[in-house]
């Protein structure tokens, strides 16, 4: 599928020291593009099958809810909390993300 050279990178980050749960999960694949900036399906379903569904899972930057994930972004109802500095860091482009508990 040639889309213009254009790609989408997920970044994977954990907690701790999980194992992996499957070894056989690509570090590339194609799918058809959908509307702008919405990430296709099988991102969240491979994360979920390589690192198993009885983790705590946070998308950030999220467009929209999803079932079993927690989600945090500017263009959704989020659920969780961030400082309100290094959140605004956040959001230009700048700094790391601190949770609040």
């Amino acid at each position: 599928m040639d889309n213009g050279g254009g790609v989408e990178l997920c970044l994977l980050g954990v907690k701790g020291h999980p194992q992996r749960k499957v070894r056989n999960i690509k570090q590339t694949f194609e799918a058809l593009r959908t509307k702008h900036s919405q990430k296709p399906f099988e991102v969240r379903k491979f994360i979920e099958d390589l690192m198993g569904n009885d983790r705590t899972k946070i998308e950030l930057f999220a467009r929209q809810k999803t079932e079993g994930w927690d989600v945090w972004g500017d263009e959704v109802e989020s659920d969780i909390k961030l400082v309100a500095e290094v959140a605004k860091r956040c959001v230009s482009g700048v700094g790391s993300l601190v949770l609040k508990s």
